[in-house]
Order: C-alpha cells, then structure tokens, then sequence
C-alpha cells in the first residue's frame, strides 16, 4: 500500500504523469470500495476527477461511491455523466495518414471501453434512479 502511494504522489508531481495518477487512484478506489471502505474510495475518485475528468472510468466509480454512501442525487449525475460521454459519437479521423499503427489499432480499443463503461452506467443509473424514488417514497408513508 505505501508502494501504490508513492506512486501516486510521484506521477502527480509530474504534470506529463497525470494521466496515471488518475488511472492508479481510480484503481486504488475500486480496491477500496470491495474492502468496504466507501469514504477513502470516495476520496480517491475526487481526486482523480479532479486531475482527469474526461477519465470516465474514475467518475464511474465516484458515481459508485455515492450510491454506497446514499448520495442519490450526485451519483444520479455523475452516471449521467459517464451515459452522455460514453454515448456521444465520437469523431472518425478524416484520414488516417501520420496516425502510427499503434494509434489505429487501439482506436477500436477506446470504444470498446466506452461502449463497457455505458452499458454499466445506464445500469447504474436505472438501478440508483429507482432506489432513490423507493426512498423518497417511503419518506412520505
């Protein structure tokens, strides 16, 4: 764990490293949200959107977060989030002239992720949508 940590704090030292420090605090997040620690998890999915917030696969998670923790509301949105980004058409290159192979070939790669990451927010979002309407409910019984 102090490994991951001086990891973490060294690729965010580095502004080029950003990327990573998002990826490995996403990753310690999903580590922390299995091992029941719902607020540390939160708290590694703010600070990963903060230093990437197209990285949907970490706001994903903090919509996770506040579903576990009863934050209707903000997960609704976070979800939504991930559902319109995710779904958005992305834009086809107009040539693929100076793209490297490597560039081509992974391009299928990000939508496969995406198409992933909407599928499991629509989900989340039905599931989250319906236990807060089922709350807000019972508030009025």
């Amino acid at each position: 764990c102090t490994r991951a940590l001086d990891a973490i704090k060294a690729c965010e030292a580095e502004p080029e490293q950003t990327d990573l420090a998002a990826v490995l605090l996403s990753n310690r997040a999903a580590a922390r949200g299995l091992a029941d620690r719902c607020m540390d998890a939160l708290s590694d999915c703010e600070r990963c959107v903060e230093l990437a917030p197209t990285y949907m696969r970490g706001l994903k998670r903090r919509a996770d977060c506040h579903a576990a923790l009863g934050v209707w509301d903000k997960s609704i949105e976070d979800f939504q989030t991930v559902v319109d980004y995710c779904a958005a058409p992305t834009a086809a290159p107009a040539s693929t002239e100076g793209t490297s192979t490597a560039e081509t070939a992974a391009a299928p790669a990000v939508d496969e992720q995406n198409a992933k990451l909407l599928v499991q927010a629509q989900a989340g979002l039905q599931s989250v949508e319906k236990v807060r309407n089922e709350h807000k409910c019972c508030l009025y019984v």
